[in-house]
Formats: C-alpha cells, structure tokens, sequence
C-alpha cells in the first residue's frame, strides 16, 4: 500500500539528503514532492516517553505515514544491549504500540552477526516477533541479492535482484563530482535466473525419485539464482538455514531436511565447507 514514510535516521544523516536526490534524479522523480519525511535524529526506543512523543507527533501529522523506517536498531536502541531478552522484548513492545497508535507499517533495519552472517544478530526474539524478515546481501559486480527469510503468514518470496548505480547530484567547490549511490531492481537477472535453474534441472533430476528430485531441483534453482549475477562463477556457496528453509518449501519434512543434505553430499551435488555452509562445483563448460 504505497503512501508517506517517515525515515528515522540513527545513522547516515549526512549522506541521507544525498542519497534521496540520487534516487530522485534516477528515477525521474521530483523529491520535493515526494512525502518522504526523514527525522533529524535517533529516537530511543526504550524510553516509553519517547515512544510516545514520537507517536504523538506522527499521529498528528497532516497526511500519516503508511511506513515507518527505524535505521539502525543499534542507532536507536539507547543503553540497551540487544542480546538480552528483556531488552528486546521491551523493543519490540515500542515497536508494537507504535504501529498501534500510528496503523503504519514499521520497518527496522538491522545487521547480522560478524559470524553468523545468515542471521539478524542479537537476541532471537526479534525474528519471533516479525512478520516478515529480508536480507540484502553483497554479489559482487556491483549487486545485491534481496531475499525473504521469514513470512510469518505468506510463503516466502523468491529472491529478487538490484543493480549498483552511481548518481551524481551535485558538484563539490573544487570542481569534483557529488556523487551517491542508488540500487535499482534488475528483473533481468531473476528471469535469467529462472532460466539457468532450469535447465539444471531438467538436466540432473530424471533419474531420480520423490524427495530426491526435489532436493536436487532446490540446490540447482539457488545455484541458478547465483549465476545469473555472476556467470564466471566456480563455486557457489549455500547456508545451511536457507538450503533447509527452502526444502522445506518445497515439501520437505522439517525433520528430513538434515537427512536429504547428507544424500546431497554423498551424491556429490554438494559439499560440506564447515557444517553451516555447502558448496557446489560448477563445471566450467
């Protein structure tokens, strides 16, 4: 339901202006008349008096937002510490009355783990109170991959691909170019995708039975999905949370999961890199 956001802003503020006149400027769009309302600064979740000051404000806003961004939960997450249950529920209680109070949508940008990169970091009551989780991660070449880890009453959405643009919006006094960065869908890259999974497919399931097509037909539309950003690749690495999350989409017992890994490692069509990510071989042609 497209309509005005409030982007609260705990980080970035100098780029931030930059970037929405890049976004502007690529898409043909007049950003002065976009209702794109960006706070001056973090607001401190876990202080109730500033939840509700903020909510008050919003509500009283002459055209309500339908968004609500919150960059970053750190940036915005005062003394808290976001590894303990008790500071994260009291989070995700502001969040709530927020959206109740304001009936917007509430976005919240988070980072992963520095090792755990397949997961939101800190305390996992977060994910259990989401009703929807994406994660944007780096291909290289200038892309990102945007894929769905949770849809709390949906499936989840097949992964979607953006293109890195450089956007000049202005000129610095010693004449250098002012420029930012823009990502934009490419719905190229997923069709082509599409279409590299499967010929993979087709070419490596016959033979097989039941779970064991199914398995395979995973594993080759995620290797699909990789080399339609980057053709040249020669080995592309799955984690272990997505291979299972997607087997069991695709009809997978919860419980099989492990076991239809394992026959994918002794079959060959992947291989054990360390228990929490398999990779596979591309052969070159």
């Amino acid at each position: 339901q497209q309509g005005p956001v409030v982007y609260i802003c705990g980080e970035g503020m100098a780029g931030i202006n930059a970037r929405v006149r890049g976004w502007g400027k690529h898409h043909g769009v007049e950003t002065d008349r976009v209702p794109f309302m960006i706070s001056s600064q973090a607001v401190q979740f876990l202080n109730p008096d500033a939840v509700v000051e903020l909510a008050e404000r919003i509500s009283q806003m002459e055209y309500p937002p339908k968004l609500i961004i919150i960059d970053t939960l750190n940036r915005n997450f005062g003394d808290g510490d976001e590894n303990t249950t008790k500071d994260m529920t009291r989070f995700i209680d502001a969040l709530a009355e927020l959206r109740a109070v304001t009936g917007a949508c509430v976005m919240v940008v988070h980072h992963t783990g520095l090792v755990e990169t397949g997961r939101a970091r800190g305390n996992s009551s977060l994910r259990g109170a989401l009703d929807t989780e994406v994660q944007v991660d780096p291909l290289g070449e200038g892309q990102v991959r945007i894929k769905c880890t949770k849809q709390k009453d949906a499936e989840e959405f097949r992964p979607k691909f953006m293109d890195k643009n450089l956007v000049q919006v202005g000129e610095a006094p010693d004449g250098k170019p002012i420029e930012t960065l823009v990502y934009s869908l490419d719905p190229g890259s997923a069709a082509k995708g599409e279409e590299l999974a499967a010929g993979l497919l087709a070419g490596h399931t016959k033979k097989l039975g039941g779970n064991q097509r199914v398995t395979a037909g995973v594993i080759d539309a995620m290797v699909g999905e990789v080399l339609a950003i980057n053709p040249d690749a020669v080995t592309v690495t799955l984690e272990t949370r997505e291979l299972s999350n997607r087997l069991k989409l695709a009809g997978i017992p919860p419980k099989k999961t492990g076991e239809y890994r394992t026959w994918a490692i002794k079959n060959g069509r992947i291989f054990d890199i360390n228990g929490k990510t398999f990779g596979v071989q591309i052969n070159a042609s």
